[in-house]
């Protein structure tokens, strides 16, 4: 089953450049809207959150590596499923900043912006197949906004990283093997 995505972009200038990277791509659409208005949409099954506030407002614990499924418990104005972003392995290291000792997380694999939304997008399709497969109730539409998700890359590679991962997840190329030689180096969980 092929996943819908709806994307949330109220700033002109960055849906037009999520439309055009999503041209005639069947099933995803954007949506001239912001988080909240797309989560009370009746038509989205569930919304990509970032982990640690997914988890804080609906439970479960964080694996790494590994993205979630986490039900809303019918609140309103919300999807019935959130998906959280996978978390990457990290550490803390002292570090002196401004003459203070300070305790700094370190991820343990230097990603780019656009490497890490790759692997977060590819984990969350991931989790969705596998929860659709153990239920009747099925995740058919996911939306997300990407300010919500805290983007910090070059707008361009971020979009880029997300229209390969679905692409690869539709294609199944990531079960085959078939990754781009850019994101094949990356082992997370």
């Amino acid at each position: 089953m092929r996943i819908q995505l709806l994307i949330a972009e109220l700033n002109e200038s960055r849906r037009k450049k999520w439309e055009t990277a999503f041209y005639k791509i069947e099933r995803v659409a954007v949506r001239k809207c912001n988080a909240r208005d797309l989560m009370a949409c009746p038509d989205v099954d569930a919304m990509l959150m970032i982990g640690m506030l997914a988890h804080e407002r609906f439970g479960g614990k964080s694996q790494i590596g590994k993205s979630q499924i986490l039900s809303t418990r019918g609140k309103t104005g919300m999807p019935r499923w959130v998906v959280t972003t996978a978390p990457f392995p990290a550490h803390f290291e002292k570090k002196q900043i401004e003459g203070i000792m300070r305790s700094i997380l370190v991820p343990d694999q230097q990603m780019s912006p656009a490497e890490e939304t790759y692997v977060v997008f590819l984990r969350a399709f991931e989790a969705i197949e596998e929860f659709n497969k153990g239920n009747q109730d099925k995740i058919q539409t996911l939306g997300f906004e990407p300010e919500f998700l805290n983007f910090r890359g070059d707008l361009a590679d971020e979009i880029a990283a997300v229209r390969k991962a679905y692409l690869d997840f539709t294609q199944k190329d990531h079960f085959s093997g078939k990754q781009n030689e850019h994101f094949s180096r990356l082992q997370v969980g």
